[in-house]
């Protein structure tokens, strides 16, 4: 995937990047609530969403969702969480 700096966080110029989704893959989109912990680096946080996300395989993206997030809670967020999925067809 691209990298680059948070849309957003900074006046900057962003990169314009493709990437070319298949039938069955899934996007899913994020806000910095779900990566970001009190104390712990954004990197660590983006590695625990990726393994949550790798170990959530499901066809319903709401189902997807609800399983990233289970795996993610800690029942102590700090920040407002939104997390959107969709499914390629």
């Amino acid at each position: 995937g691209a990298c680059g700096q948070l849309m957003g966080a900074f006046e900057a110029e962003y990169e314009l990047t493709t990437t070319r989704l298949e039938p069955g893959d899934v996007l899913l989109l994020y806000t910095d609530g779900i990566i970001e912990r009190r104390g712990k680096d954004l990197e660590s946080g983006l590695r625990q969403l990726i393994d949550a996300t790798q170990r959530c395989v499901m066809d319903d993206p709401e189902e997807l969702i609800d399983c990233v997030l289970a795996k993610l809670s800690d029942g102590r967020a700090e920040d407002d969480v939104c997390v959107l999925a969709a499914r390629v067809l």
